[in-house]
């Protein structure tokens, strides 16, 4: 083969894998987006219509039974401001000492470990059940954790 066709060959198979791995860098970022974008999962966890919400995170794994955790800041002065009360009962979200320990998750930033929670468990609507523990930080904002899944 002449030398000019092995590079003609070469240039096209560049760029055929510069174009692969452009689409597979976009496919993936729009996957995690989708799996980690907290606003578009506001209703599964029955948050109150415009709460605004601080350092949120959000993991959401989707399947059959599905699960995700998150963690986010509000102001709020009880967790009865945090939730759609139409939908939650937020009186079950009282017991002292809750425990939010989930030994699979691993992000950094779900540091429930060693915290004094307030909190509990409920079912949402059918097979939807949620944890939730908070923390007040004394500063008129709650630090709330979340664990939803579906079975």
């Amino acid at each position: 083969m002449p030398r000019s066709a092995r590079s003609g060959c070469l240039k096209a198979a560049l760029i055929t894998f510069g174009i692969l791995a452009a689409v597979a860098l976009v496919v993936g970022l729009l996957l995690y987006r989708t799996l980690t974008n907290f606003d578009s999962r506001r209703e599964m966890m029955a948050l109150r219509s415009g709460l605004e919400v601080t350092d949120e995170h959000l993991r959401y794994s989707p399947g059959m039974d599905g699960i995700m955790w998150s963690r986010f800041t509000v102001e709020a002065k009880g967790i009865d401001e945090v939730f759609d009360t139409s939908q939650v009962d937020v009186s079950e979200f009282d017991q002292p000492g809750y425990q939010l320990e989930m030994n699979r998750i691993n992000d950094r930033w779900w540091d429930v470990k060693g915290r004094k929670l307030t909190g509990g468990s409920i079912e949402v609507r059918n097979d939807e059940f949620m944890h939730v523990g908070y923390v007040d930080n004394g500063d008129g904002t709650l630090t709330v954790y979340i664990y939803w899944f579906e079975v």
